[in-house]
């Protein structure tokens, strides 16, 4: 059996962990989602149009095109719930939160390409939602606006990645990357007003935080993408590439001197690799 994707899935929770903490950096002072989530999703757009313009093929069915405007769709919501989610939350707390993904992922694949749950992966889930609930009980969960960010960012990352399965199956990457990533460029501006002065800030201005958001965002994607298509189910790439991802939790703690609940947040994080091997 070939297991190459289990590497890329561990290589895509590695750069994620990278992809939260500089992201947490630059929105927890002030920094606009909007704006991230817009130069993000352009430079991503600019990267592989001519790729997917000119060299990936795609049947023009109307199933592919439902698909590919879905996962565009969602997409959009979904990065800039993360960007927001960032900008409200500490990055211990919103890595253990948003690992609720793990809980949806396998449930929504069930109901959406026929993924069948084993009955580990139900204990799976009960284990995910005790990490979760160490943290917030479900009632203040709900009622904390930061927080329910995260868990709103969890179920919209659930539907992206059901459907970037969906779309690896009909499509080169580039395409994928390029589809999942245009849609933002040109909705954000329309439906967030406050977007369009601050989508004019200087290019110069935050040049790292933006090149190193997208330089990473697209090596994720990529190698998660690259993952699917190796052969691994859904529900084991996200298990892996969750597990990996929960060392957000020890970044938030150590780099960003996040110290408040330190023994939730690491019972959690632990519980959120436990729950996610238990999907494999």
């Amino acid at each position: 059996m070939n297991f190459s994707w289990f590497w890329l899935a561990a290589l895509s929770g590695i750069t994620e962990t990278g992809y939260n903490t500089i992201s947490r950096v630059a929105l927890k002072n002030g920094g606009s989602p909007s704006y991230y989530t817009w130069w993000f999703s352009l430079v991503r757009s600019v990267i592989f149009f001519i790729p997917a313009l000119f060299f990936s093929t795609l049947d023009l069915s109307l199933n592919n095109l439902v698909i590919l405007s879905v996962l565009g769709f969602f997409n959009c919501i979904n990065v800039y719930l993360f960007m927001k989610m960032h900008s409200l939350n500490q990055l211990s707390v919103s890595t253990i939160i948003s690992r609720l993904r793990i809980v949806w992922v396998p449930i929504l694949a069930f109901f959406i390409v026929g993924e069948k749950l084993m009955p580990k992966q139900y204990i799976a889930i009960i284990v995910l939602l005790i990490a979760v609930i160490l943290l917030r009980s479900p009632k203040k969960l709900l009622k904390d606006k930061a927080m329910f960010t995260a868990v709103l960012f969890s179920v919209t990352t659930a539907v992206v990645t059901v459907f970037l399965k969906m779309a690896s199956d009909i499509t080169s990457t580039s395409m994928v990357i390029f589809a999942m990533s245009f849609p933002s460029v040109i909705i954000i501006p329309l439906i967030i007003t406050s977007a369009k002065q601050k989508l004019l800030i200087p290019l110069r201005k935050y040049t790292f935080e933006k090149l190193a958001i997208s330089g990473l965002s697209i090596v994720l994607i990529y190698t998660f993408i690259w993952a699917l298509k190796l052969g691994g189910k859904v529900g084991a790439v996200n298990a892996i590439f969750q597990s990996i991802s929960a060392l957000s939790v020890v970044v938030g703690i150590i780099l960003l001197k996040e110290k408040e609940l330190i023994f939730p947040k690491l019972a959690g994080a632990i519980l959120v690799i436990v729950g996610a091997m238990l999907l494999i």
